[in-house]
C-alpha cells in the first residue's frame, strides 16, 4: 500500500497527473444544462453566489484544474454515460411521483451492475475535481477508481429529493437554475492530505 495523497501541480491532469493536452470538465454536466435550461439563460449557484450563464460552455460551470484529452474521453466516459441513465432513470420516477430510491437506498431505475459501478467512477471524478477546485491534494485511491484501474468503490451516496429548491427557487424569481449539492473537506494545516469530506 502507498501514500494516499499526493500534491496536484499546476498543469498536470488533476486524475492520472498528465502533462499537456488538458481539458476543463464542467461542474454539472453540459448534457444536463442543455437538457434542463436549451439556449436560455440560467442561473447558476456556485460557491462566489448565484451567476448568469449565457451557455452551458461558461467558465462558472468549469472547474479551474483540468483533466487530460484522454480522461476527459476514453477513460470516464462509461462513468459520464452511467450518470446520464442514472440520472435520466431519477427524473422519470420524479415524474411519475415514484420513489426515487427502495428499501437499501438503490435508485429505483433499471440499471446494470456494471453501469451502477460506472455512475459511483462518475461521482469519484467529481469529488477529485471539487478537491483539486479547493487547492486539495490528489487522492489517488478516487483517482484510480474513477479511471477503472481499481474496482474497490470508495463512494457512499444518498439520494433523495432536494427539498430546499422549491424554497430557494420561489425566493430566487426565476423559472429554475443549476446548482451542485457541494461538498465539505476538511484538511490537515498543511493540506497535504483529507481528513473528511
Amino acid at each position: 500500500m502507498g501514500i494516499e495523497f499526493e500534491k496536484l501541480k499546476e498543469g498536470e491532469c488533476l486524475l492520472c497527473s498528465a502533462v499537456g493536452r488538458l481539458t476543463g470538465e464542467h461542474k454539472i454536466k453540459a448534457s444536463l444544462l442543455k437538457n434542463e435550461f436549451g439556449s436560455r439563460k440560467t442561473k447558476f449557484l456556485g460557491i462566489d453566489g448565484p451567476k448568469i450563464l449565457q451557455s452551458s460552455k461558461s467558465k462558472h460551470v468549469h472547474f479551474n484544474f483540468k483533466i487530460c484529452m484522454d480522461c476527459n474521453s476514453s477513460r470516464t466516459q462509461a462513468g459520464d454515460r452511467a450518470f446520464d441513465q442514472l440520472h435520466r432513470g431519477l427524473k422519470e420516477s420524479l415524474a411519475k411521483g415514484e420513489e426515487l430510491t427502495d428499501g437499501n437506498n438503490h435508485p429505483n431505475c433499471e440499471l446494470s451492475v456494471e453501469d451502477t459501478t460506472d455512475y459511483y467512477r462518475y461521482f469519484s471524478k467529481i469529488i477529485c475535481c471539487f478537491l483539486a477546485e479547493v487547492g486539495g491534494p490528489r487522492s489517488r485511491s478516487l483517482s484510480a477508481f474513477a479511471l477503472g484501474l481499481s474496482d474497490k468503490n470508495p463512494i457512499f451516496l444518498h439520494i433523495s429529493e432536494d427539498k430546499q429548491y422549491e424554497a430557494n427557487l420561489a425566493e430566487m424569481d426565476t423559472e429554475g437554475f443549476a446548482q451542485h449539492g457541494g461538498l465539505k473537506f476538511r484538511f490537515d494545516d498543511e493540506k497535504k492530505w483529507v481528513q473528511s469530506i
